[in-house]
């Protein structure tokens, strides 16, 4: 009998896997800025990329992660995805250093990984073997992750922080997190959702909210950054309320490790 042959555009976890072997996915960096006050004419400095996985399909094209990422956290397939972005970006910083660029870069990892015991020193051998100081490193958490099982994530961001990795915790201000949680766990950064900051410049409510986040970070010793900046009069305000970093596509919109290289030079010289 003659099988049923696989319908090439579907997205599953079979074709997630085979793309993954395929080494079909790649890594994308957004910049993100200083905004603290600089001299007349002078452009904001970068101080480093977030990398954001895409997946180059053979017939589809380029797929966004909101359609593979879901299907990857059903299938528990969390700490194989984190372990490819956490590689290709590793494998990109060694290229980089080499080339006599120091930039730091933020990943993003799941609440699966904060339940893997030995989540931390996995990451540190990668950094061993791509010889990358985990200083480079910046990894995200979002908020509502970090709040699942807060003592589980304690414990884990604990190690990282302690081996070195800096802390972000991401997406603030959609979760549920009191702020004795937030002072305890050991972030190093703070990243205000994009929906307040898209909002902020015709909403007085959540320019507010933007201001008291920036305030309640700065409080706690934590840096903060303004996600989603897409027009310059929220690049304006987010400046205006003393944020210190942004990034969004108003300021550029993810680029090629060919062109964040030429990003790189351009901004830093």
């Amino acid at each position: 009998m003659i099988g049923l042959r696989r319908n090439p555009d579907i997205i599953d976890e079979t074709s997630i896997r085979d793309a993954i072997k395929a080494n079909a996915f790649h890594l994308v960096y957004q910049p993100k800025i200083d905004l603290r006050k600089v001299e007349a004419n002078t452009a904001h400095r970068t101080v480093g990329f977030e990398a954001l996985l895409r997946w180059t399909h053979a017939t589809r094209g380029v797929i966004s992660p909101t359609d593979f990422l879901p299907i990857m956290e059903a299938a528990g397939m969390m700490d194989d995805v984190t372990d490819l972005v956490f590689s290709l970006a590793l494998q990109q910083q060694r290229i980089w250093r080499g080339r006599g660029i120091r930039i730091s870069v933020a990943i993003n990892i799941s609440a699966q990984n904060v339940h893997a015991t030995d989540f931390t020193d996995h990451l540190l051998a990668r950094c061993r073997e791509c010889e990358v100081p985990p200083e480079c490193l910046i990894v995200e958490l979002t908020e509502t992750a970090a709040m699942m099982d807060a003592a589980v994530a304690m414990n884990i961001l604990t190690r990282l922080r302690l081996k070195g990795f800096r802390l972000s915790i991401d997406d603030f201000g959609t979760g549920y997190s009191s702020l004795v949680q937030l002072h305890l766990l050991p972030f190093s950064e703070l990243k205000i959702d994009r929906a307040f900051i898209r909002d902020c410049g015709s909403s007085r409510q959540s320019e507010i909210i933007v201001k008291t986040m920036i305030d309640l970070g700065k409080n706690l010793g934590l840096a903060v950054v303004a996600e989603g900046i897409e027009d310059a009069l929220a690049l304006q305000i987010v400046c205006d309320l003393g944020c210190d970093y942004g990034q969004g596509f108003y300021i550029s919109r993810p680029l090629s490790a060919e062109a964040a290289e030429q990003w790189i030079r351009k901004t830093q010289n």
